[in-house]
C-alpha cells in the first residue's frame, strides 16, 4: 500500500517549532516605552478566544531597519548596518497586497556574533489589544505539543492596551532562509487576529 503526504492533516499533528531557534531576543517599542519579551509555552496561539479568528488590523509602516548591537562601542558595526540599510530594500510599499506583509531581515552567524537586531515598524490601528504574542506561523495549525501548548514571545502592554504605532525589535541568529512569523493580538473585546510575517532571513555576507 502506498503511503502519501498527508498535507494538513501531517500539519496538524507535526510538533510545534519553537520561536527561540530563530528569534533569540526580542521587544517592542511604542509610547516611549520598551517592552522586552518574555518567552512562555501557551494553550491559546492556535485557538482565537472567542472562537473565531478575525482580520488582523496590523501593517507594515516602513522598511524594517539593521541596528548595531553594541552601537556606542563598535562604531565599524554602526557602518556596517548603515549600509546594508542604504543597499538592501528589506521591503516594498507599493508591492502587490499579497506581498505587503513581506520583508527581508538580516541575522546573525551564531549566538556568539549577536552584532545585528532587526526594527520593524508597525501600525496596530485604532483598537486596544490586552495581548501580543510572536512565534512561528504554522505552529497556530498545530494541536500543540504532547501537552497542548506553543512557545511564544509576549508582551505585557503598557498601560494594560497596544494601540497604534509600534516597534518590533527582532534580533535573529543561526538561521537563514524563508520563515513565517505570526503576531497574535486579542483586543478588549477577547477578539482574536494573526498576522502573518512573511520574512526572508538573509546573511550579513562581508566577502
Amino acid at each position: 500500500m502506498s503511503s502519501f503526504q498527508g498535507g494538513w492533516n501531517t500539519l496538524s499533528s507535526a510538533a510545534p517549532k519553537p520561536i527561540t531557534d530563530l528569534v533569540t531576543f526580542s521587544s517592542v517599542y511604542t509610547n516611549a516605552v520598551t517592552i522586552q519579551g518574555v518567552v512562555k509555552n501557551v494553550t491559546t496561539f492556535n485557538t482565537p478566544t472567542g472562537g473565531t479568528w478575525f482580520a488582523s488590523p496590523i501593517t507594515i509602516s516602513s522598511k524594517p531597519l539593521v541596528e548595531a548591537v553594541a552601537a556606542s562601542t563598535n562604531p565599524t558595526k554602526v557602518i556596517i548596518a548603515d549600509a546594508l540599510n542604504m543597499q538592501t530594500k528589506t521591503w516594498n510599499s507599493s508591492a502587490p497586497l499579497p506581498l505587503l506583509n513581506l520583508v527581508f531581515l538580516f541575522g546573525n552567524d551564531s549566538l556568539e556574533a549577536l552584532d545585528y537586531i532587526m526594527n520593524i515598524p508597525l501600525n496596530f490601528g485604532g483598537h486596544q489589544f490586552n495581548l501580543c504574542q510572536v512565534g512561528i506561523l504554522e505552529n497556530a495549525a498545530t494541536a500543540g505539543n504532547e501537552q497542548g501548548l506553543i512557545q511564544v514571545i509576549d508582551f505585557a502592554p503598557p498601560g494594560g492596551n497596544f494601540t497604534g504605532a509600534v516597534n518590533l525589535r527582532l534580533l535573529i541568529s543561526g538561521f537563514n532562509g524563508p520563515i513565517n512569523l505570526g503576531i497574535r493580538l486579542e483586543d478588549t473585546n477577547t477578539e482574536s487576529s494573526l498576522f502573518e510575517l512573511k520574512a526572508a532571513i538573509l546573511p550579513v555576507n562581508l566577502s
